[in-house]
């Protein structure tokens, strides 16, 4: 079932991948802080100081799952999920597809579409929507 977009025409970050020696990534102690993606030319990021500039090798092992399916069917806690309807990434309804594996902490986990946001305008409105769905696990006692 693929997630990503084989349709959008959106402007996407430039992405540059650093070479790595193989064993970078196996010792994430020593190399974790190690520059893993350049994201965005310098003219770019002149424009807009939000945009990310580099990803960690532990950033990117953080962001990136290794197995989503299983993560999700593993899952035992409630958690929340959203996308924008507008996402230039992914298919809102497949990705937001993944939240039925986790069908025993479904019942109190909150996933949804925000209307008009896009991948990264979804962060514009995290706080309100997250906020909102902690504070009422926390007044039901759930958390």
């Amino acid at each position: 079932m693929p997630v990503c977009r084989a349709d959008s025409t959106a402007a996407l970050p430039q992405i540059w991948i650093v070479k790595l020696k193989p064993d970078h990534f196996a010792s994430n102690l020593v190399y974790g802080q190690i520059l893993a993606l350049r994201v965005n030319p310098a003219e770019l990021l002149a424009t807009d100081a939000g945009l990310v500039a580099v990803i960690t090798v532990n950033m990117s092992a953080a962001l990136i799952p290794s197995a989503p399916r299983e993560q999700f069917t593993n899952l035992d806690r409630p958690f929340g999920l959203w996308i924008g309807s507008a996402d230039e990434l992914f298919l809102p309804e497949k990705a937001l597809a993944f939240a039925d594996l986790a069908s025993s902490v479904l019942a109190d986990s909150r996933v949804g579409t925000i209307a008009g946001a896009k991948h990264l305008s979804v962060l514009l409105s995290a706080d309100e929507i997250i906020g909102s769905w902690i504070r009422y696990m926390v007044q039901e006692k759930k958390v």
